[in-house]
């Protein structure tokens, strides 16, 4: 498990080392005169040349033998076996509260940026680089902690801080209006957000039998996706109270979540636990 749980961080610290050059690079160019259009030629190069690098790599002929069934039966039999096992319920409960309701936040930074922090589109690309350093850390952290502490405890404490951070990210930014903790706050939540989800990740891949791995870690990648629909709710409470409130709505939500599976899954809260 101390190996796959290294595999999976080595392969969040990739996608978060995107979350601070991006960015960083998007904010710059955004604040020259040229405006947004050069970020988004930029952004179309890199997909077209990730997308050639991706069509010459080799893949395994490792062939299986066909279900006989249909994509939409081998679908119903992931979901399904996700309803029956408590654990994997719980963890996708977790990612599908972090994507509707955690996430939401990435929405609405340029909000913060711009009218409650008023650091405009360079300080944008700043708070994402260092919501990116803060998932690297996480990543680092999760790795080392994984050799001497239960996942269930890494997942559970990873959920309620993140969700308490966020909370106090929105409320350092718009009723302390303070840029400092502001940072904190995003940095420690980013942490918080790699150690719950780096565990729930490594643990699908692991405790997830061979013939339905790729039907569950599918149905657990569509529901990690539904980050822009959770941006719609965030977006309607934004508009209705302020981006402040959602985001607090959305890190209360997360929270109290956890604190549910932290209760009432005896399952969740035994993971590595000899």
């Amino acid at each position: 498990m101390t190996d796959m749980m290294k595999a999976v961080a080595l392969n969040s610290m990739v996608w978060q080392s995107t979350r601070i050059v991006g960015p960083a690079i998007g904010g710059i160019i955004i604040a020259t005169k040229y405006g947004t259009a050069p970020g988004f030629f930029v952004g179309s190069l890199g997909f077209i040349t990730m997308s050639l690098a991706m069509a010459s790599i080799k893949g395994l002929d490792s062939k299986r033998p066909s279900t006989g069934k249909g994509m939409f039966q081998d679908m119903l039999e992931g979901i399904q076996f996700i309803r029956n096992q408590p654990v994997f319920l719980a963890l996708m409960g977790l990612t599908f509260f972090n994507s509707i309701f955690g996430m939401s936040y990435i929405t609405l930074l340029p909000v913060f940026a711009k009218d409650i922090l008023e650091i405009g589109s360079s300080g944008l690309g700043y708070l994402h680089a260092i919501s990116g350093v803060g998932g690297i850390a996480g990543t680092l952290i999760t790795a080392r902690l994984s050799k001497s502490i239960g996942r269930g405890t890494i997942l559970s404490t990873g959920a309620i801080s993140f969700g308490i951070c966020l909370s106090l990210f929105a409320i350092s930014s718009s009723s302390l209006s303070s840029l400092p903790l502001a940072i904190v706050f995003i940095f420690l939540a980013s942490i918080s957000s790699s150690l719950y989800m780096i565990t729930i990740m490594s643990t699908l891949q692991t405790l997830v039998p061979n013939e339905l791995r790729g039907r569950v870690m599918g149905i657990y990648g569509m529901t990690f996706n539904l980050i822009p629909i959770g941006a719609m709710q965030a977006g309607f409470i934004a508009e209705q109270w302020s981006a402040a409130t959602a985001v607090i709505v959305g890190g209360i939500a997360v929270m109290i979540f956890a604190v549910i599976v932290q209760i009432f899954s005896k399952e969740v809260r035994n993971l590595g636990i000899a």
